[in-house]
Parts: structure tokens; sequence; C-alpha cells
């Protein structure tokens, strides 16, 4: 479980990297929004994960930029996370919530994403999509992003 989320974090070399560098908050966000909905793509997975055990750890590296996870609850099942480098630092924890439906299933993952750009002194409070997949017993397979989801610049006071 703690692999997998840090595999949701695949795209943030690309997305927050880029936004690390840029001077324009405006940009920031818009690539932020892009690493947001890119996690949930990318943490969409049918195999069933191991259950982390209560301290267990991931190290590992996305792009050359270390990260790790640290499981600190059981029930709730929460992680924490520490993905750092020059351009981003992206931090928070997280609890994977799912809920069946008879043709379908939704999942979120609780908890607030921080992201601080250091070059800027930026600052964003994310938190992510729930995602729906239908079409499980009968009709087209569809994957979708059901609800709103947010990212404050406080400082700026900023809102997307």
């Amino acid at each position: 479980m703690l692999e997998r989320t840090a595999d949701a974090f695949g795209y943030a070399p690309a997305f927050l990297g880029k936004a690390g560098e840029c001077h324009n908050i405006l940009e920031q966000i818009k690539l932020t929004v892009l690493f947001v909905i890119s996690t949930q793509i990318l943490g969409m997975n049918i195999q069933k994960p191991f259950d982390p055990l209560l301290g267990e750890t991931f190290q590992g590296y996305i792009g050359g930029i270390p990260v790790y996870l640290e499981q600190v609850s059981h029930q709730p099942s929460t992680s924490l996370y520490l993905m750092k480098c020059e351009s981003f630092e992206l931090f928070g924890c997280t609890h994977p919530k799912a809920s069946m439906h008879f043709n379908s299933v939704t999942g979120d993952n609780v908890g607030t994403m921080n992201i601080l750009f250091p070059k800027t002194n930026t600052k964003l409070f994310c938190d992510r999509p729930t995602v729906e997949v239908s079409g499980l017993l009968y009709g087209d397979r569809k994957v979708k992003l059901i609800n709103k989801f947010h990212i404050i610049c406080e400082a700026e006071r900023l809102a997307c």
C-alpha cells in the first residue's frame, strides 16, 4: 500500500518540478492541478494491496527525487509521506476510503496534500477528488472524477 501511494506521485518531478522553477503563482497552481489529477489516475490499481503494519516504512526514488512513507495508524489505515528536492516539497498524510455500490466503486484518498515551492516561498494546500469506477457488472467500464477538489494558497488569497 505504501508503494502504491508513492507510485501515485509519479508525475511530481514533471509537474511540481516545473512549477517550482516558475515564479508565477497562477502557473504554479495550474501545474499543481495537473499533478493532483495525475495522482488519482496513477493511484488506481485493481490488485488488492497488502495492508501495511504500524510503523512500516517505504523509501524510494521517483525521477531521482527521494520519497519516504510511513504507516502511522492501522484503523483507519493512515500513512505519512514526504517527497523533497530543490524545487518543491510534497508532504502530508492520507488514508484510503472506498465504497462499493451495485455496479461501481468510489474511492477517496482522505487528507491534505501540502506543497511548498522554496524558490518563491509559495505554500499550497490540496485535497483530491473522488474517483468512481462504474460498469463493474454490466455496461461500459468508465472511470471519472466525481466531485470537486481544491487548491488553496492562503498567502495570496487564491483558490482553485
